[in-house]
């Protein structure tokens, strides 16, 4: 999740890696934060990774798709 103005530092025609975005707003002394977090992530850039993650869905459809109000009576 970025704020709006992050989308400044990120081009539209050239391929542009996370890792890059973060070093570039270092360099413009933008402020990163992060939390962790023990849910499911899977960077589906690739297409085995992509592939996964459709082969995951199926059987995590209710814990991805769920709302605020199930989850907080979970």
């Amino acid at each position: 999740m970025f704020r709006p103005e992050v989308r400044e530092f990120i081009p539209r025609v050239v391929r542009f890696d996370f890792p890059v975005l973060v070093q570039l707003l270092l360099a413009n002394c933008r402020r990163i934060v992060s939390f962790e977090s023990e849910a499911y992530w899977m960077d589906i850039g690739r297409p085995d990774d992509y592939k996964q993650a459709n082969e995951d869905f199926p059987m995590m459809e209710r814990e991805f798709l769920r709302t605020y109000v199930e989850s907080a009576t979970v």
